[in-house]
């Protein structure tokens, strides 16, 4: 039997669909085409068969609708733990119940995979540390496409994406500035959505009493709380927050946006930052990760002591400086067949 073309994609994410097909020359003679996948392997959709029985995860071809060709489309279906499934396909050719040509096909599965390679034993805080080197942490990342990474963390209560400090730093500027400096240049243009979007936010928790940035007295947030919630005062509000928003993230004096640190890795939330107080003892923080077609994998959970040594009672914002080395998987390296 002469095999024309034979072609199956050489890898795919979990979940991700991905082909296979089979073409032959027309004079072979044959009574059905059993098809055996792998028990992990769900079809998706099948071309060129007009009559076909399923059993298990055997697919047996009664008829072509064209006498020499078909093709499938799998997926794995469910998430892998480990870097690399690798199965086969397996295809007989039958006549008089007796296997006249068996072909197969390598079925390659990967996920990506990070990995922690530096962390620092502890931070030390004092009156003289420079805050935006004072944690590192390194990564190596394997696998293929891009992975989308979303940070929490935790100092002492439940995991929080940290856009807390933006939206207190910007109250604080709206409450303590009678008018912003205009005559400043701007040479980063903010995604005009994401600023809707977090000025939303922003009033919405101060609504719900959610914020209370530190050098700002009850009394005084109160007031500024019912000016907020006044509907009379909606659209200058939304305005005045907004550009006070806009002015703190190009200064980038809390959350400057860095999309893509690596050709591979994009911080859907930007540069993370956490918020640092005197009282704080150990710094967690949670990196979840997914793949290019949004794939949740368990996230990694980083535990860092922290010693603060600083004479005054005052909180900061500590940037999460991420370094990262790649190993991009090459099918023919890993011996694809």
């Amino acid at each position: 039997m002469k095999i024309l073309s034979g072609y199956i994609a050489p890898w795919a994410l979990p979940k991700e669909n991905f082909p296979f097909h089979l073409y032959w020359e027309p004079d072979c003679q044959y009574d059905c085409i059993v098809v055996k996948l792998p028990k992990d392997l769900i079809i998706t959709n099948i071309f060129n068969v007009e009559d076909f029985e399923k059993k298990d995860s055997t697919i047996i071809i009664k008829k072509l609708k064209t006498l020499n060709f078909f093709s499938f489309i799998l997926k794995m279906n469910k998430l892998i733990k480990e870097k690399h499934w690798e199965n086969q396909i397996k295809i007989d050719f039958l006549l008089n119940n007796e296997i006249l040509y068996s072909h197969f096909f390598r079925v390659n599965i990967y996920r990506p995979v990070v990995e922690v390679t530096e962390v620092p034993d502890e931070i030390i805080i004092t009156d003289q540390s420079n805050l935006k080197s004072l944690l590192s942490i390194g990564f190596k990342i394997s696998g293929f496409g891009q992975i989308k990474f979303r940070i929490e963390t935790r100092t002492g209560g439940e995991f929080v994406t940290r856009l807390e400090p933006l939206y207190e730093e910007i109250i604080r500027r709206v409450i303590t500035q009678s008018k912003l400096d205009e005559k400043k240049e701007k040479t980063v243009e903010i995604d005009p959505n994401f600023l809707r979007k977090a000025t939303q936010e922003c009033i919405e928790k101060i609504e719900n009493g959610k914020l209370s940035p530190i050098g700002i007295d009850k009394e005084t947030m109160e007031e500024f709380r019912e000016w907020v919630t006044d509907t009379k005062n909606r659209a200058k509000v939304m305005k005045i927050l907004s550009r006070h928003a806009e002015k703190l993230i190009i200064e980038s004096l809390l959350f400057y946006f860095e999309s893509y640190p690596t050709e591979n890795v994009q911080l859907v939330q930007g540069r993370p930052i956490t918020f640092i107080e005197k009282a704080t003892r150990e710094l967690v923080i949670r990196f979840f990760y997914a793949d290019a077609i949004m794939n949740v994998y368990e996230p990694i959970v980083v535990r860092i002591p922290v010693k603060d040594q600083r004479t005054e009672m005052r909180s900061n914002f500590l940037p999460i400086n991420m370094n990262w080395s790649q190993k991009m998987l090459n099918p023919l390296v890993e011996g694809v067949k």
